[in-house]
């Protein structure tokens, strides 16, 4: 992204997949719906047979920022 110029002098809103490498830029940042749906989805078929997610899959799929 460097070399392209895209993010250095970016100002706006940057939405993206959380890929670590985009925190870095000094602009405000938006989480891709897309994403989130993909990553809650996999959450929900990972969950026990009572409904509550086990919380080792739980930590895979938090923000990280």
């Amino acid at each position: 992204m460097d070399e392209m110029g895209i993010l250095p002098e970016f100002k706006g809103i940057a939405i993206h997949d959380r890929y670590a490498n985009y925190f870095g830029y000094n602009c405000e940042h938006g989480l891709c719906n897309a994403h989130l749906l993909r990553d809650l989805r996999r959450l929900l078929n990972k969950t026990t047979t009572t409904g509550r997610a086990n919380s080792s899959n739980c930590s895979k799929t938090s923000i990280k920022r």
